[in-house]
């Protein structure tokens, strides 16, 4: 509890009678009297402010979006006789921008007031949330009652995510083998090659009944030419401290291309390197998209150079990728030699490069075994605008 103006105001009387106190000794008596009233007061006063008359439930979301209004919602809630008026703050976290928070809440006799307000992160990853409190007048005035209310808890902030069409991301050598999968699929001629477990998505024509009867489980039939197209999203977390605006662009680049995997006939496989090595798969009832926003959250840029394991990560699931799309900061000799070196995998590659602001494209090319079969050039502080010109297919 801290002193009211009330209370302050007060105090000043038994200052006033000690300096008539001076002048006339007969005032002795009524300064100490005014001293002991207002110590009794103050002092009962406090007594009934120590009940807690104000109880605050916080209502936020369970994952805040980078940028974007998030709304938060203060349940106030009172169990006074009388009216209160409440002042209200909440220490969200110090990485964010508070809008539209009242500053009172008029509360009528054991009544119910609801506050919302939006919350802007201006940095993703994990945030501590701090305390909210409310701050209210004791019954007679003379004291304020601050209660902290909730305790601390870690949310996590998402890149932001621009709207991105359901981008091709095959390449031309890789459209040809797919159309023809899929007219042999037309045609009927699929030959039946195991039973397995049934697999989200998997159509009901193919659940074998007979082994449902016998194991009680559900089992589908493979076909030989079962086939889904499955692409690689490939981060470049290596960057100097100068780059690291262009890194958290780069971040929300491949956040926005993982978010278009529900709307897609394939899987996508998210790889990079943070603290470790990070492969998670998406789309088509294998995997769901919140785990790589989670990663991609959490992702800090390296200074030191790790392209050697992100090839490595890239290599080691080869076999399993139609194509990959690279999200590069830089088109140096190092990571031109990686694409020259994937080309060699047989691997179909797309490069978004990020170029700094105002440059219209990189300062070299390359050798032509050095160069992937897109690139897409993505400008530092229009990114939002880069990707909405990006056409699906092109």
């Amino acid at each position: 509890m801290i002193p009211s103006r009330a209370l302050v105001l007060l105090t000043l009387v038994p200052l006033v009678l000690a300096v008539a106190t001076l002048a006339d000794r007969t005032m002795l008596l009524p300064m100490l009297a005014a001293d002991l009233g207002i110590a009794l007061i103050a002092a009962f006063d406090a007594i009934l402010a120590r009940r807690t008359l104000v109880t605050v439930k916080r209502r936020a979301p369970a994952v805040f979006s980078l940028g974007r209004p998030n709304l938060v919602t203060l349940e106030v809630r009172s169990t006074s006789r009388r009216r209160l008026r409440v002042a209200l703050s909440d220490d969200l976290f110090d990485t964010a921008e508070c809008d539209d928070l009242p500053a009172e809440v008029d509360l009528a006799a054991r009544g119910v007031a609801t506050a919302r307000y939006h919350v802007r992160p201006t940095r993703r990853g994990a945030h501590t949330i701090g305390d909210h409190h409310a701050r209210y007048a004791s019954p007679l005035g003379l004291w304020i009652r601050q209660a902290n209310i909730g305790a601390e808890s870690t949310v996590k902030v998402y890149p932001d995510v621009q709207a991105v069409r359901a981008y091709d991301m095959m390449t031309r050598q890789d459209r040809e083998p797919a159309a023809l999968r899929a007219s042999r699929r037309r045609g009927g001629e699929s030959e039946f090659e195991r039973l397995r477990d049934y697999r989200r998505g998997d159509p009901l024509k193919h659940v074998h009944w007979r082994s449902v009867a016998r194991s009680g489980r559900l089992v589908v039939k493979e076909y030989q030419d079962e086939h889904l197209m499955r692409h690689g999203l490939v981060l470049d977390s290596c960057c100097a401290p100068e780059a690291d605006a262009r890194f958290e662009e780069a971040v929300a680049v491949a956040a926005s291309f993982a978010c278009t995997v529900p709307d897609q006939e394939a899987l996508l496989d998210l790889l990079l390197i943070g603290r470790t090595a990070i492969h998670l798969t998406a789309g088509r009832g294998v995997g769901q998209v919140q785990p790589m926003l989670e990663a991609l959250a959490l992702v800090r840029p390296s200074p030191e150079p790790r392209l050697a394991e992100l090839e490595a990560l890239i290599a080691q699931h080869r076999g399993a990728l139609s194509s990959c799309m690279l999200v590069l900061l830089e088109w140096d000799g190092p990571r031109r030699a990686l694409v020259a070196r994937l080309h060699a995998l047989r691997l179909p590659l797309t490069v978004l490069l990020l170029l700094p602001e105002g440059q219209q494209a990189p300062a070299q090319q390359g050798a032509p075994d050095e160069q992937p079969e897109r690139m897409i050039l993505l400008q530092s502080g229009r990114i939002a605008e880069g990707l909405r010109a990006l056409e699906a297919g092109a």
